[in-house]
């Protein structure tokens, strides 16, 4: 798998608007809403954290959250950075974050460019991207 990027960031920091506008795209699989038989189809994800969240109240093990979701060609996947606050007490929260560091690193290593937004500006972490 190699993706044209992985764009991480805060909630609600203009990631997916900026994305579009920048990659040119409308249609994407949504995290929060799209059914599951539809990621397979999707070159696109916005809300990776949401969608291993889903997986993982629907009963899903962590190696075959990690095998579906891997085990696609995506060209972009945006998510929330969800591991940077404080250690998770109740077991399937923590759970959540951990699963989504460990898929965003291994996307990170399988994609040409990592964009992560501070404050809703884009900080190219890996890649050459010149952004709008």
């Amino acid at each position: 798998m190699k993706m044209k990027a992985l764009i991480i960031g805060g909630r609600d920091q203009n990631k997916l608007e900026l994305a579009k506008n920048f990659f040119g795209f409308e249609v994407f699989f949504n995290g929060k809403t799209s059914d599951f038989s539809e990621l397979s189809d999707s070159k696109i994800i916005y809300g990776l954290n949401h969608l291993i969240k889903r997986m993982i109240e629907s009963g899903l093990d962590d190696q075959q959250i990690k095998e579906t979701i891997l085990k696609n060609d995506y060209d972009i996947v945006i998510s929330d950075e969800i591991g940077c606050a404080v250690v998770e007490i109740e077991k399937t929260s923590r759970r959540i974050v951990e699963l989504t560091g460990r898929i965003t690193c291994l996307m990170a290593q399988n994609s040409e460019n990592v964009i992560r937004f501070i404050c809703g500006i884009p900080q190219i972490i890996k890649g050459d991207l010149n952004w709008k």
